[in-house]
Order: structure tokens, then sequence, then C-alpha cells
């Protein structure tokens, strides 16, 4: 079966701006990657699970605006995943709650994971049977990668480093040693390499035994939700065409600026109507 372009499989959410700001975007870290791949200009999948409510029809919306397929979103009993969130004067998006939905408890089925096992590189994060599904796909030799950001799925490396190309994760506010730390502790529990994103101070990536820094471009900061995504999408980016480490870090540390300069973690083309 022939290769196709990356997909992204795992959480969604809608983003809910409380006022001043009073605005619904269509987010969760496996959905926002797909966004910057899919604006990357690659053919784009998304797997995952929406509730059968107005906010599972505003992710289906602004997901297909933005050109990925969403033919395999799974429509659920129950309620789309809510975040809750608030920015500062300068741009700090701050999370004030957060109900998973029926992201929370998406299980992949078998024709999901078989489809996942035609694409060209697989981005996950999520429950642990997300885990399960990537060990088929990964060893139908499709490059895969998971967010690691949270530290109960740090647990769960036991089981992922192995078949991991690139581990992603957030080391927000540490030090560039600590962050380094972490990239070599992925790459010791069998990643091939480790990319860490650590906010304002930057990213760094880990490749072999060869350490990769690259400083946080500058921007106007309007809103800084989804931009370690972003960093995450114009990795695999730069990755699939080939770049190098450092060429792969400068990609998506632009993608990271840009994703700062907007309310949302991204941006479909088009304005939308309501989805009631």
């Amino acid at each position: 079966m022939a290769v196709t372009g990356p997909a992204t499989i795992g959480d969604n959410c809608v983003d809910r701006y409380l006022p001043p700001i009073g605005r619904d975007r269509a987010g969760g870290n496996a959905l926002n990657v797909a966004a910057g791949l899919a604006a990357a200009g690659l053919p784009t999948a998304y797997v995952g699970a929406i509730g059968d409510d107005a906010d599972g029809r505003l992710i289906l919306a602004e997901g297909g605006a933005m050109g990925i397929d969403m033919s395999r979103v799974v429509v659920a009993p129950g309620h789309t995943g809510v975040t809750t969130i608030t920015v500062t004067p300068d741009g700090e998006r701050i999370f004030e709650s957060e109900v998973l939905g029926t992201s929370g408890t998406f299980r992949p089925s078998a024709e999901a994971t078989g489809f996942l096992a035609t694409r060209s590189w697989v981005h996950a994060t999520g429950p642990g049977h997300i885990v399960e599904a990537l060990e088929a796909v990964a060893a139908a030799g499709v490059r895969v990668s998971y967010d690691v950001s949270h530290p109960p799925r740090i647990e769960r490396f036991a089981a992922l480093g192995p078949m991991l190309e690139v581990a992603f994760l957030s080391a927000a506010g540490a030090g560039a040693a600590d962050g380094a730390d972490l990239a070599r502790e992925a790459i010791r529990r069998g990643a091939r390499s480790a990319v860490v994103g650590r906010g304002k101070d930057g990213c760094l990536m880990l490749s072999g035994d060869r350490l990769y820094e690259q400083p946080a471009l500058p921007a106007r900061v309007v809103d800084t939700l989804g931009a370690g995504d972003a960093l995450i999408a114009g990795v695999i980016a730069a990755l699939l065409d080939g770049a190098s480490p450092d060429a792969a870090l400068i990609q998506g540390a632009h993608a990271a600026a840009a994703a700062c300069t907007h309310i949302g973690a991204w941006r479909p083309p088009e304005p939308l109507e309501a989805h009631g």
C-alpha cells in the first residue's frame, strides 16, 4: 500500500476563551499538530473522537477548513472536551479548567490503526490505549512521535521509547542543562531523538549524541496557546522534507513564533459561522 502524508491521533477540545475575548476555537495537542502540518502543505489526517454536540461540530468545521482529513473522527456518546482559558495582558495563556470529554476514553479501532500504518509519520498523544495502537503502526515501519509533556505520560516511556522517531517534551522555565538531561533520558529509554520545548527560552534537540539548541524567535505575542504544538508540527514537517536537526528546530521555532501572534492555537483560512 502506498505511503501517504502524516497523521495525528489523540486529543481534541474546544478552547473556550473567557471574557473579554469570549471566543471558542478548536484545539487540543493532536489536532493542533495536524493543523500545523496541514498549514505546511502536507496532506494530513486526524484520528480522534468528539461528542455529538455543538462543540464537536466546531471541531469538525475548523479542522475541515484547515484542509485536515477529518473522516476518521468518531462521533461518540457524550460531550466534546472543553478547556477554559484566560489570557494575561502580556499574552500568556492560563488554563482555568479542563474537561477531557470523549477524547479521554477514545480507543482507536482496528481499521483506524490500519489506516495509520499507511502514513508517512504518525504523531500521537493521549491515553494508554493509543500507545497500544502505536505498536502496530511502528511495526509497519511508520515514523512515530509522541508528546510526552505531562509527567504521567513519562511513565509510558518503557513501552513508548523504542518505537519513537522523536520524543517531544516540555520544560518551560527549566535551564538548558535540565532540558538536555530530559532529552538524554528519552534517548536512554530508546527514542532515536528528542525535542524539548522551553517556552520563551527556545528549544533543543538531541539526535544521537549531538545536542542542537535554538533560541525563541521574536514575535508580537498575543496568545501563547499552541506555540508548543506549532513547534512540534514545524519540526515534523521539516524532518519529513529531509531537513537536518538544526534546520528542523529553526522551522519549528518559526512556527511557534507565528502561533503566538493570534488568538487560538491556529486559525482556519476563512471565518466560520457559529455551529450551534
